[in-house]
C-alpha cells in the first residue's frame, strides 16, 4: 500500500514527508525481520505513518475491552511524546495517570461493573511492560 501510496503523493503534487515515511517504513521491516516476540513499539510507528498518510486506524482487542485500553493508553503516550515533548522520564507516569484516572476506569465499569481491569496474574506476567496496568488498578471482574 506504501508504494501506491508514494506514487499518488507523486503524481498528485501532495504535501507528504515522504523521506519521513519512507524511515518509518525501514523501521517497520527492521522489526518485522527481526520477529521480537509482541513487540509493540512498532504499533506508535505505525500510528504515526498512518497519520502522515490522512489515513485512520482502529485499536481493538478480543473483547474491546482491558487489552484495547492499554494499547490506546501506549499509543496516546507515544504521540504525547511524538507531538507535544513528553520526555522519556514521564512516559510511565502518563501512562500510570491515563490508566488509573482517565477515562479507561471509567469504561470498564460501565463494561463489567468494576472500574479495575480483569486481568489476573498470570495475564500480567505474560503482558507485554509497556501494556501493564498500575497496581491496584487491576484484579476486576474476569469477562
Amino acid at each position: 500500500y506504501f508504494m501506491i501510496f508514494k506514487e499518488h503523493v507523486i503524481q498528485n503534487d501532495v504535501s507528504v514527508d515522504l523521506p519521513r515515511l519512507e524511515l518509518m517504513m525501514g523501521t517497520i521491516a527492521k522489526h518485522t525481520r527481526a520477529h521480537i516476540y509482541k513487540d509493540i513499539k512498532v504499533l506508535c510507528t505505525v500510528d504515526e505513518m498512518v497519520r502522515l498518510m490522512y489515513g485512520a486506524r482502529v485499536t481493538s482487542c478480543k473483547s474491546a475491552k482491558d487489552r484495547t485500553a492499554m494499547s490506546v493508553t501506549y499509543e496516546t503516550v507515544c504521540a504525547l511524546s511524538r507531538n507535544h515533548e513528553l520526555l522519556s522520564s514521564g512516559e510511565s507516569n502518563a501512562l500510570d495517570a491515563l490508566r488509573s484516572h482517565g477515562v479507561r476506569p471509567l469504561n470498564c465499569k460501565k463494561n463489567t461493573g468494576s472500574s479495575k481491569y480483569a486481568f489476573n496474574g498470570i495475564q500480567l506476567k505474560i503482558l507485554p511492560k509497556e501494556y501493564r496496568p498500575p497496581i491496584g488498578t487491576y484484579g476486576g471482574k474476569i469477562t
